[in-house]
């Protein structure tokens, strides 16, 4: 989707929780956790690019191009050539392969650079839609003993381990185990979603207005608004209401319109009133991946001293409320219209 490649925004703080929860020796697997399209890849490519120890990047869905599917920090790129090799092993998704391979790939990597005393962060992104739902439990937990067997084998200064995701399901299975932490990380604020549509060549300030309050700052959304729709929103939108026209029948055969109606008006009264039918309508959202749970920790919140931002800002505007979420405002608006039509 992204095939421009815009400067790097407003990511400071978490670039800096990373580092703070590496250098720590954070012992938990840390579970990223937020919409799809919010950053989450952009970010842990970036930190890969400019961590000075051994950093290994796992894009877990990529299918068939080695180099495609993983990254490494400069100091890890000694044992490149000898990790592509490896692909000549893979028989299946190349992604998943390496998923389950991260041993091998640190034996590979020790073998040129020495791991003793040196940093090690191995991020593994997008884990729950390679692996599927039914494995992430297994998995990690399986992440974690992997993390005390590296730091025993190899003895280097500290082990971090990141899995990512945006599929809503997955969390609470996950969160229950006390072997990880889950954080939360959000689309881009509006002073840093206004910079980088300005590198897109917005034709106004009103357009860079409405894709805000459609996107509410979501980067592959304003990108593809920019780039693929050459910032035709309207375009947008009616592809967008195309696409959830069969979820509308789905909605609407549950006998669920009032349920998504009262989510659209306000996301937290299924924390408040929760009833049978308010949690059968969220389901059907969360499943796709219109909806989901914002009352997790920030990423941010590791290095921020104010209590205050620990957790994302509830937005009526933007649907957000201080419990659920809508992953950009334009699924609820465009539900609504659909909706009532």
């Amino acid at each position: 989707m992204m095939s421009i490649e815009t400067k790097f925004i407003n990511r400071e703080l978490e670039i800096e929780a990373l580092r703070k929860l590496a250098y720590r020796d954070f012992s938990n697997v840390l579970y990223i956790y937020g919409p799809e399209g919010c950053g989450k890849t952009r970010l842990l490519r970036e930190f890969i690019n400019e961590f000075d120890g051994i950093g290994i990047y796992i894009d877990a869905l990529e299918r068939e191009n080695m180099e495609s599917a993983i990254l490494l920090s400069p100091l890890a790129r000694k044992a490149k050539d000898m990790l592509i090799t490896l692909a000549e092993q893979v028989t299946g998704p190349v992604g998943r392969w390496l998923c389950t391979e991260i041993l091998s790939l640190v034996e590979r990597i020790s073998l040129k650079v020495q791991l003793q005393d040196r940093g090690l962060v191995i991020m593994v992104d997008d884990v729950t839609r390679a692996l599927g739902l039914d494995e992430i439990e297994h998995y990690i937990k399986w992440l974690y003993e992997l993390r005390w067997r590296i730091a025993k084998e190899y003895r280097p200064k500290f082990v971090l381990i990141i899995a990512t995701t945006s599929e809503g399901y997955s969390l609470s299975r996950v969160i229950r185990h006390t072997y990880n932490v889950a954080n939360l990380l959000w689309n881009l604020n509006r002073d840093a979603s206004i910079k980088l549509m300005l590198q897109l060549d917005p034709p106004s300030m009103h357009a860079i207005d409405s894709v805000w309050r459609l996107t509410g700052g979501n980067p592959r959304r304003i990108i593809e608004i920019a780039t693929i729709f050459q910032w035709d929103i309207e375009r947008w939108l009616t592809r967008l209401e195309l696409e959830l026209r069969s979820l509308v029948r789905i909605i609407k055969a549950e006998q669920l319109v009032h349920e998504v109606m009262q989510l659209i008006e306000d996301p937290d009264i299924l924390d408040r009133q929760p009833t049978h039918k308010l949690e059968r309508a969220y389901r059907i959202l969360l499943e796709s991946n219109l909806m989901m749970y914002s009352g997790l920790m920030l990423l941010s919140s590791w290095i921020e001293e104010d209590k205050s931002k620990w957790k994302l800002k509830a937005d009526e505007e933007l649907g957000i409320g201080e419990y659920y979420a809508w992953q950009i405002p334009a699924y609820k608006q465009v539900l609504c219209r659909l909706l009532k039509g």
